[in-house]
């Protein structure tokens, strides 16, 4: 399952979708989790706590990510979650150490697919 992570440093889930100037592309397996990529982006969000949708900003952030199954990051507005999901891209909140955080996501996603 290949993942976007929103990371300072490639090795921890540690920030906010839209303060992310950056994914690290994972592609996470049964008995691996493999860096495949670095993309880097224009953030998604200002210093304005009532920005509205940033639609361009979001559809370069969503070109880039294209192939990737979900988000994983800290947090995610409700506008750009649903705009993730229409573009056919998951996300997962989690935080913690990608090593651990990743199979996590890994699951949630398997269950909440087993659930719809």
């Amino acid at each position: 399952m290949r993942l976007a992570v929103a990371s300072m440093d490639g090795y921890t889930v540690d920030l906010h979708f839209g303060q992310a100037t950056a994914f690290y592309i994972y592609e996470v397996g049964d008995d691996a989790i493999r860096q495949e990529d670095f993309v880097e982006v224009e953030k998604y969000c200002n210093a304005d706590p009532t920005h509205k949708f940033h639609e361009t900003r979001f559809q370069s952030i969503a070109k880039a990510l294209n192939g990737c199954t979900a988000v994983v990051s800290v947090r995610i507005g409700d506008l750009p979650r649903k705009a993730l999901a229409d573009a056919g891209i998951a996300h997962v909140d989690i935080s913690g150490p990608v090593s651990t955080a990743l199979p996590e996501a890994v699951k949630q996603l398997k269950d909440a697919a087993a659930t719809a």
